[in-house]
């Protein structure tokens, strides 16, 4: 995905639509299940580097490889998860063989496919990969921001891509946007009505 680095036309900072469609595809490409239950095993994968032991490690790597197990439908996979979560988490090496039993007892369909499918839509995590790509690289002075990333600029403050140091949420910042948008024309309608109904 070619990501642009021009500048964001003016008008383009007062389009609502622009919010909501940012805040529409990082839901979506961040915060879906699969993402979610990915951050949540990355997460225990960083701590036990720092402070588990290699066994640990090394387990937890196993019970990551669930993620790639084929599925039949929506609800399989949420559970595939689940159990790849807890597993991972937890450590749990009874469940995670259980979990492996009743995978090999099930038949695999040529239509399966892995818990990723059906939570994660491919096109936009390329776009979403492009523009991480885009802000890790040092070339681009870029630090206001890229539009659709999961973090953004602070106001009146330069963002450091590759630390997210004076970043916001681009979920929170987006909110506060299409409120103060949505909050104006009220204030301004009910100045107007206020005026009619004292007849001036």
């Amino acid at each position: 995905h070619d990501i642009s680095t021009r500048s964001v036309p003016l008008i383009a900072e007062f389009c609502p639509l622009r919010y909501a469609f940012e805040m529409m595809f990082v839901n979506q490409t961040s915060h879906n299940l699969w993402e979610v239950e990915n951050e949540r095993i990355n997460a225990r994968r960083d701590e036990l580097k720092e402070h588990g032991s290699s066994e640990e490690l090394r387990f937890l790597q196993r019970a990551a490889l669930l993620l790639n197990s084929p599925v039949r439908n929506a609800r399989e996979a949420r559970e595939l998860l689940h159990r790849a979560r807890k597993s991972a988490l937890m450590l749990d090496e009874g469940y995670f063989e259980a979990a492996v039993r009743d995978l090999e007892s099930r038949p695999v369909g040529e239509d399966d496919q892995p818990p990723e499918f059906y939570y994660s839509n491919r096109k936009l995590t390329a776009i979403r990969e492009g523009i991480k790509t885009a802000r890790k690289d040092s070339r681009l002075d870029e630090r206001r921001g890229f539009f659709l990333a999961p973090r953004q600029a602070v106001p009146l403050f330069g963002l450091d891509q590759e630390t997210d140091e004076n970043s916001v949420s681009t979920l929170w910042r987006d909110a506060a946007y299409l409120f103060i948008m949505g909050l104006f024309p009220i204030l301004l309608a009910s100045r107007k009505l206020r005026r009619i109904c004292r007849g001036s």
